[in-house]
């Protein structure tokens, strides 16, 4: 019997997270990666000195990973996981209990009882309005939290590297700081084993590296977005992005950065995320790549719909405009069942399963494919870092077991890509090459959105910015200084660089409705940070579209539209019946969730207008429903915004909201002279430019919060649309130079604006019922 190639690719990426204006790091992602499934993965290969194997390291996942080694990384979770807590302030303690569960709780909470309890002290139902009182928590429970948070992260080789933590694991409460400094210097050791550990093993011959353009872009829609309807007819498209250049650009410093780092040229290429189109064999040839891969539908589509295993388990050598390219194709099958299935069975159940499905490919190989055409071949890719989360001991034992019995058995050859292709060379030409991705075939998950397409156009727009700029100061260069050419060149240049980070798939995977995460806000913020950026390195004004929340463009669907012209009286107070009647309004109770609202700050959002200005007011929830939750907060001040997305604009309207005096613990309910009786008005400027328009003395609070500002204010004219939403902020909000690193409090509502346009004097004749 011929044996079966068994190819396996594990992708390993991470969006770039980095803010490269102020260094910081977003989120903790590619550090907590980095002391599990990163080094795991191929650490793991120390046993198995017979596995053969490719990893595709996506270069800006490599560049974040040094960040990170040279010790000068940091991101929020490793700023609150080093602050002790005797010294985290409420809003802080808040941050803790948000992010600090940020884990597969099945795999990697439960099986821990001090961590579990944690979890179930501070509430499996949470977010910054519906945590229990953070007061309840001692400074110990908090140390516990931050310490283990930490070490479930750390995967089994670490563990095995390092037996500190499993020490810590046994002992499990009472850490202390002296734990915590450990723990953290133990993370950076693992940090900088991992490209070592994967030079080693390439150098021993045991793992090819591929790599992907610098910063995970969807090659085809960067070459042009007229790509994104070819495989879905009548997707609707933003305006056309057609930039192939900037593809080149991408994979040229790839492959320089692989060098630099490896020593030899790269000979693989992973197109993110599978994706794939015609234009792109000529180019990644000219560039010298031996090999590419994409997935079984795209080899399916490119036949013109043949499904076999006869045609899936070879390589073809695909020929498009007099370039040709090896390329293999990913059993889908198998990978998903590695990738989403294996993980709730016992791995010697699940790789028994697994050698069966490889068995029968590898008889079929044998008994169709003719002595001539070589050996067949399975392509094994999926992304090596996100499965094994959900794998009770990280997939320690499943990939013992799958690899042990690979290496053992004689008719089944573990084969790195190049390996197998310098060894095979295709014997099958293939014509034509579908476009699409990995995922169904096409690229919806990246454009066709209006979020995505959205995106797309603010990328469009600042590029073209920054074109004309660059060709504008290569004409004028000359009668420039040396330094001030020097200057302004090199901030050019970080112009571009963010252009080709907001290229990358990460952006637009979290655009859009096909998915969803709790970092959701996190993502959109940062995308319009990467494109901000290029305007703030040229000094020009960032457009106003980039300072409003790209997910929240659309108005939400749970809003009911003012009927009639309402008059308040600014007073805080619900002086008759009929004030409010005919006001448009928004219940976070029924619109958001019972349990999510009840246990917030905010109950309801009411606004209307008359031809001469706008009326918003907030009701508050009563403190009764949730009994003693709000005792803690009766001597808290939040500074309330309501963000105002006008067309050119955006504005926000700044108020201190004291909670004793809404909730206070008798009947009257005093007004502290300083607050409450004004607000200022913020012209937002840039992400973290905020330019007072002035201070106004319309808005009063005391069971609710009443505010009015005329339409004349923003040069507003009937039907321009007026998009708000309404934010509670921490005390610390409105004196910190960097705003945009205080989280709200709570945002309503949750996503999306509310939405309504300015009136005429038909108005109530238009909306006129009985």
């Amino acid at each position: 019997m011929r044996p079966l190639n068994v190819a396996f690719l594990w992708h390993m990426h991470q969006p770039y997270y980095k803010d490269t204006a102020t260094g910081k790091f977003l989120m903790p992602w590619v550090r907590l990666h980095c002391i599990k499934s990163y080094f795991d993965m191929v650490d793991i290969l120390e046993e198995f000195p017979e596995a053969r194997m490719t990893f595709n390291l996506v270069p800006s996942l490599i560049a974040q990973i040094e960040d990170y080694a040279a010790g000068g990384a940091t991101d929020p979770l490793l700023e609150h996981f080093l602050k002790p807590a005797s010294e985290l302030n409420e809003y802080e303690k808040k941050f803790v209990l948000l992010n600090f569960f940020m884990a597969n709780w099945d795999t990697m909470i439960r099986p821990h009882h001090r961590y579990y309890q944690l979890l179930h002290k501070r509430g499996t139902k949470y977010d910054f309005s519906t945590d229990i009182n953070p007061l309840r928590l001692s400074n110990q429970d908090y140390t516990d939290i931050q310490v283990w948070h930490n070490l479930t992260w750390f995967g089994y080789r670490a563990r095995k590297r390092f037996p500190e933590i499993n020490e810590f694991l046994r002992r499990g409460h009472n850490f202390n700081e002296e734990d915590k400094k450990r723990i953290y210097e133990i993370q950076l050791e693992i940090i900088r084993l991992i490209l070592p550990t994967y030079k080693k093993f390439m150098e021993s011959g045991n793992i090819e590296i591929s790599t992907s353009p610098f910063y995970h872009p969807i090659m085809p829609l960067v070459i042009s977005t007229e790509n994104g309807a070819k495989s879905s007819r009548g997707r609707p498209l933003p305006s056309k992005f057609e930039h192939p250049e900037d593809v080149k650009e991408q994979l040229e410093r790839a492959k320089a950065f692989y060098v630099d780092k490896f020593g030899i040229e790269p000979a693989g290429l992973w197109p993110p995320e599978g994706s794939v189109s015609p234009e792109l064999v000529p180019l990644v040839k000219e560039l010298g790549f031996k090999w590419m891969a994409s997935d079984e539908e795209i080899l399916f589509k490119s036949l013109g719909g043949e499904k076999s295993g006869e045609a899936l388990y070879r390589s073809y050598r695909v020929e498009v405009g007099g370039s040709e390219m090896n390329m293999l194709f990913r059993d889908r099958g198998v990978s998903d069942l590695i990738g989403f299935k294996y993980y709730d069975q016992k791995p010697e159940a699940a790789v028994a399963n697994l050698m069966l499905y490889l068995g029968n490919i590898a008889d079929f190989c044998d008994k169709n494919y003719r002595s001539e055409e070589g050996e067949g071949i399975v392509s094994i890719i999926l992304d090596g870092e996100n499965p094994w989360e959900s794998y009770p001991d990280g997939g320690e034992r499943f990939l013992s077991l799958l690899y042990r019995k690979l290496t053992d058995i004689s008719h089944f050859r573990m084969t790195k890509i190049g390996e197998y292709l310098e060894d095979h060379p295709p014997g099958r030409n293939l014509g034509k090459l579908h476009p699409g991705s990995w995922i169904n075939h096409n690229f919806n998950v990246w454009i066709g959105h209006p979020e995505e397409n959205v995106a797309w156009d603010s990328i469009n727009m600042a590029r073209e910015f920054l074109a004309r700029t660059a060709d504008k100061f290569e004409k004028e260069k000359g009668a420039m200084s040396p330094d001030d050419a020097n200057g302004f060149g090199a901030r050019l240049r970080k112009a571009w660089e963010e252009i080709y980070i907001s290229e990358g798939s990460d952006w637009f995977w979290w655009y859009g409705d096909d998915f969803s995460t709790d970092n959701d806000g996190e993502f959109d913020y940062l995308f319009r940070t990467h494109v901000s950026n290029v305007y703030r390195y040229l000094d020009a004004k960032v457009p106003q579209h980039l300072l409003q929340p790209i997910m929240a463009f659309e108005p939400t669907d749970a809003t009911v539209p003012p009927l009639r012209f309402i008059t308040p009286t600014i007073d805080g107070e619900n002086t008759h019946f009929y004030e409010w009647e005919a006001s448009g309004y928004f219940d976070l109770n029924t619109s958001q969730g019972a349990m999510h609202q009840t246990e917030g700050y905010i109950e309801a959002i009411r606004f209307g207008f008359d031809l001469e200005n706008m009326y918003f007011r907030i009701d508050y929830n009563d403190p009764q429903k949730t009994g003693d939750y709000y005792d803690a907060k009766y001597d808290k001040t939040y500074y309330t915004c309501i963000d105002l997305f006008l067309k050119k604009n955006t504005y926000s309207i700044v108020f201190l909201v004291d909670m004793e005096s809404i909730w206070g613990k008798g009947t009257d309910c005093k007004i502290p002279a300083d607050q409450m009786i004004s607000f200022i008005l913020f012209k937002k400027a840039g992400p973290n430019k905020y330019h007072k328009i002035g201070e106004f003395d319309t808005v009063r609070t005391r069971k609710i919060t009443e505010v009015s500002i005329p339409f004349g204010q923003f040069c507003l004219k009937p039907g321009d649309a007026v998009d708000f939403a309404v934010y509670l902020y921490p005390r610390e909000f409105l004196g910190a130079r960097d705003k945009s690193s205080i989280i709200p409090v709570e945002r309503c509502p949750r996503k999306g604006n509310i939405h309504f346009e300015v009136p005429d004097a038909d108005f109530e004749a238009v909306n006129w019922c009985v």
